[in-house]
């Protein structure tokens, strides 16, 4: 497997890249953060509470331009909504509030383990590196969430769908990711775990799109750089 000639920036994708996904009943979210907050709510209690959610969404705020449609405000409103039909007890004002900071968390509850070490050693070898996520939230708050996380720092940017205007698989976005990297197509390359949307989107870009495949999952393309982890990352760039 021979590395695209000339890396100087690499870019990677946020959940099931970066930071793990949650793979559980999707309803099963809202009842354990109300559960953290000490809510008495049977889990049945809250079946179908992620699809209303959806709907309420789309009812009322999916129209909303880039930006608008997915504040800290928008989710509290979709997240009350949820806990009036399932007649949650409880504040709702407040629960509402707590599970739209507490979501993302639960969704995408932690780092994966190669992550640091491997961000540490790209900045070693003189990497730059940004974030491109197909997400909801904006640039900057998915900013401010790695911030959090403790790896904000290693980014020199992140940049969301939303912000862009762009949906993966449109390699624009990826085009817009290297303008703001201040580097070519030709000198980035762009890590994720999803061949479409991430590796041969990345490389209709003109970027030298690696997918990780962590359990093996993937359907193989011949000639695709593939790594399991990435620790593998550094190897293969340096």
């Amino acid at each position: 497997m021979t590395p695209h000639p000339r890396i100087q920036a690499v870019l990677l994708d946020h959940g099931g890249t970066l930071v793990t996904d949650w793979t559980g009943d999707p309803d099963d979210v809202f009842y354990r953060i109300l559960r953290g907050e000490g809510v008495s709510v049977e889990r049945t209690r809250l079946k179908g509470s992620s699809e209303y959610f959806q709907m309420a969404w789309a009812d009322k705020f999916a129209h909303l331009p880039r930006g608008e449609r997915w504040t800290p405000a928008v989710r509290a409103a979709c997240n009350r909504a949820v806990l009036d039909h399932f007649d949650v007890p409880g504040d709702h004002e407040a629960l509402a509030r707590i599970v739209a900071e507490k979501f993302e968390w639960t969704v995408h509850p932690a780092l994966f383990p190669d992550v640091k070490p491997t961000l540490e050693a790209l900045k070693t070898l003189g990497f730059s590196m940004g974030v491109v996520s197909q997400h909801l939230f904006t640039s900057t708050d998915l900013k401010a969430e790695l911030d959090e996380r403790g790896i904000g720092d290693y980014f020199r940017i992140v940049l969301t769908s939303e912000s862009a205007g762009f949906d993966k698989p449109d390699p624009a976005l990826y085009r817009q990711a290297t303008k703001l990297l201040g580097v070519t197509p030709a000198h980035a390359c762009h890590v994720g775990n999803s061949l479409v949307n991430d590796t041969l989107a990345a490389q209709q870009a003109g970027l030298f799109g690696v997918l990780v495949d962590r359990d093996g999952s993937q359907p193989t393309v011949p000639g695709l750089p593939v790594i399991r982890s990435l620790a593998e990352l550094p190897a293969l760039l340096g």
